[in-house]
């Protein structure tokens, strides 16, 4: 601990391993975010002295862009105004399956993040971890309590707009 500081690793860190597991846990963070392109196996296989959480719920960002993509076509680049971010417009990719991934830009970074165009959504009482992490992007209060219900109760949501990620791939 680090003034009182608790430490916990984000899973951009792609922890794959118990030896990144390790390396990390030197280094004083106490609780260490498992990769999510890990299989159900993977999970099960690891074994440390630090907290393992792992991300059950939410959108996996997919990639985030150092610029900022519409700081152009809206005319805002390099001052920015936030034109883009309001509550009546939404930006997608679409890509060759006609999958809808949301683009999100940080006007603060001048960054655009891109996100699944599915939800994660996993169950995970037979995995080998300490914390079930949710992920909140855009959900309202009733959502959010659902999914709270949902990933107490150690179920996941079903649907075409779910996936359970690498669950049950090699990665």
């Amino acid at each position: 601990m680090y003034k009182g500081l608790e430490f916990i690793s984000n899973s951009t860190l792609n922890v794959f391993n118990n030896y990144t597991i390790d390396e990390i846990a030197n280094n004083d963070v106490s609780t260490v975010t498992l990769s999510p392109e890990l299989t159900r196996e993977d999970i099960k296989g690891m074994k440390s002295a630090v907290n393992k959480e792992l991300m059950v719920y939410g959108k996996l960002k997919v990639m985030t862009l150092k610029y900022c993509l519409f700081g152009h076509s809206n005319g805002c680049y390099p001052t920015c105004d936030s034109k883009c971010r309001d509550d009546k417009h939404y930006y997608y990719l679409r890509d060759r399956m006609g999958l809808l991934f949301k683009v999100i830009p940080n006007n603060l970074q001048t960054l655009s993040n891109i996100y699944n165009s599915k939800t994660l959504s996993i169950e995970y009482n037979d995995l080998n971890i300490d914390y079930a992490r949710i992920d909140i992007l855009e959900e309202n209060i009733d959502e959010i309590n659902k999914i709270i219900k949902t990933v107490k109760s150690g179920k996941r949501f079903e649907g075409p707009d779910y996936t359970n990620g690498n669950m049950n791939r090699y990665v």
